[in-house]
C-alpha cells in the first residue's frame, strides 16, 4: 500500500539521509510542554468543525489500532526511528518521507510508552504550497469520512475533525502545512496527568543540539 494516498502517484523518489540531525530538528515534541500542546489542540479557534459518525483513520488504520508494529506492516520500514525518552518520559518516534507529484510528505508517528498518542503529517513543494493546494489537501482528507456533496463549499483549509471518541484531525497551517492526528484513549488523559506537572521542568534540550551550526 502507498504510504501516502492523498493523490495518484506521478513521481516518486527516496526520502532516506542518513543525516540524523534532520528529523531530530523535525520532530515536533521535543520536550514535555510540545507534547501537552500537541495532544490538546484548541479546537474552538478552528473556522471550520466537522463531526464524523465515522471511526477517524490514519492510512486506514484505527487510532485505537496503530502500533510501531501494525505501522511498519502497512507503510514498510521507516526512514528514522528516534528515542527521546531522555526528554520525555518514554518517547519514541517513527519519520517516513516520500514524494507524490510535486507534494513533499514528512510523516511523524509518536508513541508514549509503545502507546499512539499523536501523528503530524507536514506537507511541501518546491516551492509555496498554494492556498488552492491547501484547499485540495482539507477536502481530501474530509472525503475520507464525508460525502462530496458536503465538502464541496469548504471554504477554508484550516479544519478539524473528531469522531465520537474524541479523537482529532486537524490542519496547521505555519511554515508549512500540517494534518495533525490526535488519538484520544483512555490512556491520553492519563498521559497528560502525568506530564502536566513535569511541563515546566523539562525543555527538551540535549547534547543534540550542540551539532545543529553544521546543518541549519
Amino acid at each position: 500500500m502507498a504510504l501516502f494516498n492523498l493523490f495518484p502517484k506521478k513521481k516518486k523518489k527516496s526520502g532516506r539521509t542518513t543525516h540524523s540531525a534532520y528529523y531530530l530538528r523535525e520532530n515536533m515534541i521535543q520536550n514535555v510542554s510540545d507534547l501537552l500542546m500537541a495532544v490538546q489542540p484548541n479546537l474552538d479557534e478552528c473556522p471550520s468543525k466537522w463531526e464524523s459518525k465515522m471511526a477517524l483513520l490514519f492510512n486506514a488504520i484505527e487510532f485505537k489500532n496503530i502500533t510501531p508494529e501494525i505501522v511498519t506492516q502497512q507503510m514498510g520500514e521507516p526512514v528514522f526511528i528516534h528515542d527521546n525518552s531522555q526528554s520525555v518520559e518514554g518517547h519514541q518516534v517513527i519519520f517516513y518521507r516520500d514524494e507524490v507529484d510535486y507534494f513533499r510528505f514528512l510523516v511523524q508517528i509518536h508513541f508514549i510508552n509503545n502507546q499512539f498518542v499523536f501523528i503530524s503529517s507536514k506537507i511541501s513543494t518546491s516551492g509555496v504550497l498554494s492556498e488552492e493546494n491547501k484547499t485540495k489537501i482539507a477536502k481530501k482528507v474530509l472525503s475520507k469520512f464525508f460525502e462530496a456533496n458536503e465538502i464541496e463549499k469548504l471554504d477554508s483549509f484550516t479544519i478539524c475533525i473528531t469522531d465520537e471518541s474524541k479523537n482529532v484531525i486537524y490542519t496547521k497551517d505555519d511554515v508549512y502545512f500540517y494534518v495533525n492526528y490526535v488519538y484520544a484513549g483512555t490512556h491520553l488523559q492519563k498521559i497528560v496527568t502525568h506530564f502536566e506537572g513535569l511541563s515546566g521542568l523539562n525543555t527538551g534540550k540535549t547534547d543534540f543540539t550542540d551539532t545543529l551550526d553544521k546543518y541549519i
